[in-house]
């Protein structure tokens, strides 16, 4: 496989309802009901890193928000850009950001090891991508935290 270059980078987040108003860390969820997403690497790599933890399993992300967002779970941790598309596109409400939860992901494309010509292009492309438009990715971001380093709006 050949990889692009990063066109977004976007941070693990712990996601609460909007009601609850503690700042949150991955070491203060020992004793809430937290889920994690079956097939998905975050979900392993917590499984492993806090095997005294409890996980819920979820088949997807829109699941798990939505049963944070009825307070069936307490928190969940997910990607920031994850969170923010499955919130949008399926008008879940009464979620909040209460902390970092780890790594920041870099995005890239994927391509078979035998698409030269393809991954060329796909670089070329995103390196006409303006500083205007990288903001446009991230606004959807921003409108949850302010934790994306070094970001400002364009003048």
């Amino acid at each position: 496989m050949l990889f692009s270059a990063s066109y977004i980078k976007s941070p693990e987040v712990i996601i609460i309802r909007d009601d609850i108003k503690d700042a949150l860390d991955i070491s203060k969820l020992k004793d809430l009901k937290v889920p994690a997403i079956r097939n998905y690497a975050i979900g392993t790599l917590l499984r492993q890193a806090h095997p005294r933890q409890t996980f819920t399993d979820m088949p997807d992300v829109i699941s798990a928000l939505k049963w944070v967002s009825f307070g069936s779970l307490d928190a969940f941790i997910v990607n920031l850009a994850m969170a923010c598309h499955a919130t949008e596109a399926n008008s879940t409400t009464s979620l909040g950001l209460a902390g970092d939860a780890g790594p920041v992901l870099r995005w890239r494309f994927a391509v078979r090891s035998d698409g030269l010509i393809l991954g060329h292009s796909i670089n070329k492309a995103l390196g006409l991508i303006t500083t205007e438009e990288h903001y446009g990715i991230y606004k959807n971001e921003l409108r949850w935290s302010k934790m994306i380093s070094g970001l400002k709006e364009p003048s």
